[in-house]
């Protein structure tokens, strides 16, 4: 049984998992889905959404017979102490790179938008020394803290929606001129924008509740987060002549520096400086769950003493491809095709390991009781 404070309700874990999925992507995912099926991309988000929850649905009958485990004990149950703890590593350095993109992709953005003059290896290390801070916590402290923010999530939707008026709906038509073959190839670009969902296979054993609570709550933000990214693209779509779609990179900024209110000169700005946020809990999340793999795999009590390594290994990674353009587009597609196996490759084996050979899983559960 586990502490109280050591403990997050199914609605919080909502919350949790929201904000670790919405990271970057959402300012260039317009852009970067358009490149492959045209206006007709959001089809391709809709399918991306569907997919997730497919895999959402097995990651949760993967973990439901024994809660107090998570995915790093599934692996060591079926690969051994020593090869598990391998691939544990490895796991922990795939969500450390994922952390280093997430700071590269920050800092370029507010780099070109906000603080032209600002050195970047100043602005990565102000938000990684923040990410640190925060991620030394208990869980409950990180769930709180992604619950206070996700209000801001509303204010995003205000700024793009005030921007209706100015659309044009002509622009999307005719609907379903793009190939299903482009259709689904695209699927992948929309797929990997919504990464963050994995984090379930870390935060599992810590949320309380049955798996239907757990399931319905993981689900809803899956959902949310579609709907949030569809309505997103679709209004960008309205809002640009296809033309002007593939020279913009950053639809989404560039739609709110195109207007301004009477008291706000710059939107842009203002949504820069609450996407920011949103940017930063996404750190933080990953941040928490690479530290947990590694305090688990060096048999820590707490992630707190080891959470310091991999910020330092983050930061550090960051400011290799941080200047470079070319070593940017490189690194993205290396830690996006990587993905592909972490979050989906691997994952869905072991849920065929634990559904047809859960003998397996449960002698380690009784085993992992006795010691404790």
């Amino acid at each position: 049984m586990k502490a109280q404070e050591k403990t997050i309700t199914p609605a919080q874990s909502f919350f949790f998992i929201l904000q670790t999925q919405i990271g970057v992507s959402v300012l260039s995912l317009p852009y970067v889905v358009y490149v492959g099926a045209g206006t007709d991309s959001w089809l391709s988000i809709l399918l991306a959404g569907f997919a997730i929850q497919l895999f959402i649905l097995c990651f949760v009958l993967m973990l439901r017979a024994h809660p107090e485990l998570n995915f790093y004990d599934v692996l060591t149950a079926y690969c051994g102490k020593r090869f598990g703890s391998a691939v544990i590593f490895v796991y922990i350095l795939y969500f450390s790179l994922v952390g280093i993109l997430l700071v590269v992709l920050f800092v370029r953005m507010i780099n070109r938008w906000v603080l032209p003059l600002t050195p970047t290896w100043i602005i990565g290390f102000m938000l990684v020394i923040a990410a640190l801070y925060l991620a030394r916590e208990q869980i409950r402290i990180l769930a709180r803290f992604n619950v206070f923010v996700t209000p801001l999530l509303f204010v995003l939707l205000f700024l793009i929606t005030y921007t209706i008026q100015y659309v044009n709906p002509l622009y999307v038509l005719p609907l379903f001129q793009a190939s299903w073959a482009d259709i689904f190839s695209t699927t992948k670009d929309a797929t990997t924008a919504m990464l963050g969902f994995e984090i379930i296979l870390v935060l599992y054993p810590f949320i309380s509740g049955d798996a239907r609570k757990k399931l319905t709550a993981f689900s809803l933000a899956n959902f949310v987060l579609t709907l949030f990214y569809v309505y997103v693209t679709i209004v960008c779509y309205m809002f640009f002549s296809p033309v002007e779609l593939t020279l913009i990179p950053e639809p989404v900024l560039y739609i709110l520096k195109s207007f301004s209110f009477q008291i706000i000169e710059r939107t842009d700005l203002l949504f820069l400086s609450i996407w920011i946020v949103c940017a930063f809990t996404s750190l933080v999340n990953y941040l928490y769950i690479a530290s947990a793999g590694l305090a688990k795999t060096l048999n820590k009590r707490h992630h707190k003493t080891v959470v310091t390594w991999i910020a330092g290994l983050i930061y550090v990674g960051s400011l290799f491809p941080i200047d470079s353009e070319e070593r940017v587009i490189q690194f993205s597609s290396y830690v996006t095709n990587s993905s592909f196996l972490f979050v989906f490759a691997i994952p869905l084996l072991f849920f065929v390991l634990v559904m047809t050979s859960p003998s397996k899983l449960q002698k380690f559960a009784l085993e992992k009781e006795e010691r404790n």
